[in-house]
Order: C-alpha cells, then structure tokens, then sequence
C-alpha cells in the first residue's frame, strides 16, 4: 500500500502560459500526482474548477483550503496616506500597462501619486508622463517587512489581472487597509466579493471612464472584515492538518 498523500494545488496558469512541450510535462506531472492523492487540496473555488475540467475523475477528492493574507502580520483598519496608489509585479498577466494607462486617461481624483514594485518600463513612462515623475515611486523588487510598509503607506491597491489563481496581493492589500479595485470575475467574486470595487473589462476606455467615475470607499467595510476572518493562516494550517489526518486515518 502506498503512503496516502494530499496533494495542493495552487493555480493552472502554466496551462496557458508555458510553451507546449513546458505545458504537456506538468500536464503528465499533475495527472500521476493526482492519480495517487487521497484529496486533491486547491486554493480557490476558480482553482478547484479549472482542475475538474482539466482532470474530471478528481472531482470528488477537491478540497478547498483558503490562503492568508500573504506575508501581512494582522489587519489595519485605516488606509494609507490619501491619493497614494500602488500597482505590483510586471509580468503581462497583472496588466499594469492597461492599469496605468487607463489611469492616465481617466485621471482619477483619488489617484495622486504612485507606487510600483517590479512593474514594467512601459507603465512608469505612462504614470510619469501624466502624472509627472515626482510624483512616482519605483522598486524593482521589495523585502517581505518593506513591501508591507509600502502597502500600509497606500491608500488604493489597483489590480486588473483576470488569470490569477488566488490573488494574494488582493488579500494583502486589504489586510494592509488598502481600497482593493480589481476585475469583476469568478475569482474576484470569490475572493473579494464587496469587500473591493469590482470593475466590468473591457477596453482601456472602458476601464479609465470607471476609475474616473468611482470613489474608492465605495465598498463594505464589513464584508472587508468578514473576508479577513475568513482568510487566516490559522484557519489555512487548521484546514489542511484535518485533511492531513483523514487520509492517515483512511488509508
């Protein structure tokens, strides 16, 4: 008999973003670890779903366990310094070119200055040309203590990706005090619901005549504190050692 085994899954997104060969071998890879796994663990509802149309034998053995909120210590309540906006990573899927641009467009009255951490060459030109250099502060990359100070110096996090597998910026922001925006999707619902603003995509039009048209209090301040309720490490560590010990007890 084989030693019984959960197996977590974090997100699918190497399905469409790696090359095909790259795609096919974790393809091959998760299948076997699949195969063998008494409960197939996933961070996300959105997560659980891809897997069961990707795998659907595994239906029956997914399980969702809930992350913390990321490398956040505690919860704020208050946000940071008025105006202040922050916008993380560059890769193509956070859309931080459309964030910013649509931002330069719409001219937002709640978005004064700027925050990037790791964002690309593209979105700081777009925020200093429309906003003027002074007013935007650039990191390439940024230690677990200092990105928090970041965080809780901002008073909106602006997050457009729609291929996330969970969005820890998204529950960092808001245990940080942040306003979340984020696009209105399966995830976000998920994850977020009214605890941020959601926004329909669309065209970078489309986006910059929302951030134009909203005020960022627009969300619920309890649903805000029901989410970080809910997305504890305790509550994560807690879900996954009753999983654990069920496939000992099982086996």
């Amino acid at each position: 008999m084989g030693v019984p085994y959960v197996l977590v899954v974090y997100d699918l997104r190497w399905a469409t973003t790696r090359s095909r060969v790259a795609a096919a071998y974790r393809d091959a890879e998760l299948r076997l670890a699949v195969a063998g796994a008494s409960t197939v663990a996933v961070i996300s509802q959105h997560t659980g779903r891809q897997l069961e149309r990707l795998i659907p034998d595994c239906g029956g053995r997914i399980r969702v366990i809930p992350l913390g909120p990321g490398h956040i210590n505690g919860t704020r309540d208050a946000s940071g310094v008025p105006g202040r906006v922050i916008l993380l990573g560059g890769a193509p899927h956070k859309r931080n070119d459309i964030a910013a641009m649509a931002l330069a467009i719409g001219r937002p009255p709640w978005a004064k200055t700027f925050m990037g951490v790791g964002i690309g060459d593209e979105a700081k030109k777009e925020l200093e040309r429309a906003f003027g250099k002074e007013s935007c502060t650039w990191a390439d990359v940024l230690s677990s203590q200092k990105l928090a100070s970041w965080y809780e110096t901002a008073e909106t996090y602006i997050g457009l990706s729609t291929s996330e597998g969970f969005g820890l910026p998204y529950l960092e922001a808001l245990a940080s005090g942040c306003h979340v925006i984020a696009i209105d999707q399966p995830l976000t619902r998920e994850v977020l619901g009214d605890a941020a603003i959601l926004l329909r995509d669309g065209t970078t039009q489309d986006i910059a005549r929302q951030l134009s048209s909203i005020a960022v209090s627009d969300h619920s301040a309890a649903a805000r504190h029901d989410k970080l309720l809910f997305y504890q490490w305790e509550n994560t560590v807690c879900q996954l050692d009753m999983l654990l010990q069920a496939a000992i007890r099982d086996r």
